[in-house]
């Protein structure tokens, strides 16, 4: 008798630390889900009010909060001391305002002027468009394909490309019908 309560025992516990295994991934996924809710409000057009700003507390120096705005390529950061103005929440109050005067005095990209921006690994002279080569896999001698491909993006979150044959068109002319296209899609998303 003995030897079946150790068992039994034994199967108990057995259950109570399944049991805590899975109250445990029940814990973090409940986590996560709230991650997931705050990315999605963050990115749903919802004005975060910690956008740019982080709290720093090192043992070397006294708290304080870091305002860090990137504009049109230049970077501003300026930093708030709790002990400067007069503990946490007042050094966040006076980042928040450093950081509202320095977006609305000093405005970022437009989606046009991103779109026109030229890029250092750009290779083939014009903002989106591209020259691609690719193997075709169906054959054993995997004959490579050219061709130029023309990319612009008409809307938020939506991407259009176009693509041109080297084969068909020769090369000159696919890099101007890609740029062409491109300036195209661009003129029809702007209006």
């Amino acid at each position: 008798m003995a030897k079946k309560s150790k068992k039994s025992s034994k199967k108990k516990a057995s259950k109570k630390r399944s049991t805590k295994k899975v109250s445990g991934i029940k814990a973090n996924k409940k986590k996560t889900s709230k991650k997931k809710a705050s990315n999605r409000t963050a990115s749903s057009g919802v004005s975060d009010p910690m956008r740019n700003i982080r709290r720093v507390e090192r043992s070397s120096h006294p708290g304080g909060y870091l305002v860090r705005i990137t504009r049109r390529g230049k970077l501003m950061s300026e930093y708030f001391l709790d002990q400067e103005h007069g503990g946490k929440k007042k050094s966040l109050e006076a980042a928040k305002k450093f950081r509202d005067s320095v977006e609305s005095s000093k405005p970022h990209y437009t989606a046009k002027q991103l779109a026109s921006r030229g890029r250092s690994n750009n290779t083939s002279g014009t903002v989106g468009v591209r020259l691609v080569t690719e193997a075709d896999p169906r054959w054993p001698s995997k004959p490579e394909y050219e061709y130029w491909v023309a990319q612009w993006s008409p809307a938020p979150g939506q991407r259009r490309t176009k693509r041109f044959s080297v084969e068909k068109y020769g090369k000159e002319k696919a890099y101007k019908l890609a740029v062409k296209a491109r300036n195209q899609g661009l003129a029809q998303a702007d209006s």
